[in-house]
């Protein structure tokens, strides 16, 4: 009776939620360096601009579509043109996954935005950034 008849069990679900969010984090602040955003105005603007490319397209993929639907396509034009189909639809693919990345920064900020001014009105103090917070707390 020294012993636990049960062995501790890990929580996987837990573990592999963490992990998810950890890559979703690391995936955000790859997308945030790699374009080098100074605002979330920025973020803004440039999703505004995926899709305005993703609009252009769309509507020439459905242009391929339409000609490759006609029977008086060349059997060669009709290879191009699914070619081209596919370069469309991976590239739409990919503009997807950005503006997916674009929409989380902004929703991660407005979060921290919101948890710092309750944080505030609480008189709880906020973690700040910068030489001055690490300062202050190796004084402590």
């Amino acid at each position: 009776g020294i012993y636990p008849r049960q062995k501790p069990t890990v929580n996987w679900p837990e573990i592999r939620a963490q992990w998810r969010d950890t890559d979703r984090l690391c995936r955000e602040l790859d997308f945030v360096t790699r374009h080098r955003f100074k605002s979330v105005d920025a973020v803004s603007d440039y999703r505004a601009a995926i899709a305005g490319r993703a609009k252009a397209m769309r509507a020439e993929r459905t242009e391929c579509t339409r000609q490759l639907r006609r029977k008086s396509c060349h059997p060669s034009q009709a290879d191009t043109l699914e070619m081209r189909r596919s370069e469309l639809t991976a590239g739409l693919k990919e503009m997807r996954c950005e503006d997916a990345l674009a929409a989380s920064v902004i929703e991660r900020i407005e979060r921290t935005r919101k948890s710092r001014s309750l944080m505030h009105e609480q008189g709880t103090p906020v973690p700040q950034r910068g030489k001055s917070c690490v300062r202050s707390q190796m004084e402590r």
